[in-house]
């Protein structure tokens, strides 16, 4: 809900921001579709980074660090056995 929240508020704010440019005498179309984007690029990078931050495992390899784990714990386990 969190993640949500905060992508929409994101977004409400992009949208508002090309007014609040007009208002404040940005300058010609090309210079506030410039600001707008290059604004744009970093705020959503932002929200993206913080997904991922706040999710991690969903771009880790956790099933595979798992059966690592599993296979090093069985040989361990087997090569405590034959040491007896």
């Amino acid at each position: 809900m969190y993640t949500r929240h905060s992508q929409r508020g994101v977004l409400l704010w992009l949208i508002l921001l090309p007014m609040s440019l007009v208002t404040a005498g940005c300058g010609s179309l090309w210079r506030l579709l410039l600001i707008e984007g290059s604004v744009g690029y970093i705020m959503l990078g932002i929200e993206e980074i913080s997904t991922q931050v706040e999710q991690p495992f969903g771009i880790m390899p956790v099933g595979r660090l798992a059966k690592g784990a599993r296979g090093d714990i069985e040989e361990c386990e087997r090569n405590l056995g034959e040491g007896d």
